[in-house]
């Protein structure tokens, strides 16, 4: 049995009886006004692959399916848990894991080695990234942005090969930008946080099309093998202390918006003609 409600107007609660059924396998209730707790029972149910409740105005603890079920996609983000987030890394079937914009807070827990998404976004985590993370070899992508996170980012990137999307963004990073080598990456977004020294060369060893490194305390140059990220589409590298000259514009004939603005830039930018057709904003105040 396949119940799609999505994108609705439904009120009050999640029958509990709906907990007692042997053939449901998707729920998905998402963006609607139910209130009060998710039924553990309806976690339990066997058949269960899909479940969507996000976006409500749910409440109490986040409930996680048992461990002998097999959901692989859970998505309870936007509502108002609270408390912390539970050991989860004997949830074998989980591929795709969202808890973002709720109250939930504490360390990141151990998590399943199974997972290709993860959207642990705009709570209040705290404490460190944990090595162990390095084991979630079939991560594509990462969203940690909006915590109180801090320490420095390990490096467990590189056996991440399918790493798409890292956003860390809005936390209180330190220590220098982790080896992002041997991933997928198209977007990182680093900003807002308190990172320091230079860009690792390591950068360019991705396929980085958006690239934030925002309100950090980065200085230096950009490495020379910028030049090799044909495919960026957006830059924002103001408020820091980057200095040199961006000869690396010239490169991009895909790039729609630069912001390098508060930094220690000099010389003259080199423009590629192609960017006129594409690039829509650009920032180079106060550098």
């Amino acid at each position: 049995m396949w119940l799609f409600l999505e994108f609705n107007t439904f009120s009050g609660t999640i029958p509990a009886e709906w907990g007692n059924s042997q053939t449901l396998k998707t729920l998905s209730v998402g963006r609607n006004y139910l209130e009060g707790s998710v039924p553990q029972a309806l976690m339990n149910v066997k058949s269960l692959i899909y479940f969507d409740a996000s976006y409500n105005f749910l409440t109490g603890s986040a409930v996680f399916p048992s461990i002998d079920t097999n959901v692989t996609h859970v998505d309870l983000s936007g509502n108002s848990f609270t408390g912390g987030i539970p050991d989860l890394k004997h949830f074998k079937m989980i591929k795709n894991l969202y808890l973002s914009f709720n109250n939930l807070g504490g360390n990141i827990p151990d998590l399943p080695t199974t997972l290709v998404e993860l959207g642990l976004s705009g709570m209040l985590l705290q404490g460190s990234i944990p090595q162990e993370m390095s084991n979630l070899t079939l991560l594509s992508s990462l969203d940690l942005s909006d915590n109180v996170l801090s320490g420095e980012v390990p490096n467990i990137f590189s056996r991440m090969s399918r790493l798409g999307i890292l956003r860390l963004s809005s936390n209180h990073f330190t220590g220098i930008i982790p080896d992002l080598s041997g991933t997928a990456l198209t977007e990182i977004s680093l900003g807002l946080n308190q990172f320091s020294g230079e860009v690792p060369p390591s950068i360019c060893e991705t396929h980085a099309e958006i690239l934030s490194l925002a309100s950090n305390n980065l200085t230096g140059e950009f490495p020379g093998c910028m030049v090799q990220l044909s495919g960026m589409r957006v830059l924002d590298i103001s408020n820091n202390d980057f200095s040199g000259q961006p000869t690396w514009f010239s490169s991009w004939p895909s790039i729609v918006s630069v912001d390098v603005s508060n930094n220690s830039l000099e010389g003259y930018l080199s423009l590629n003609p192609k960017m006129v057709f594409h690039l829509q904003f650009i920032i180079i105040w106060y550098t």
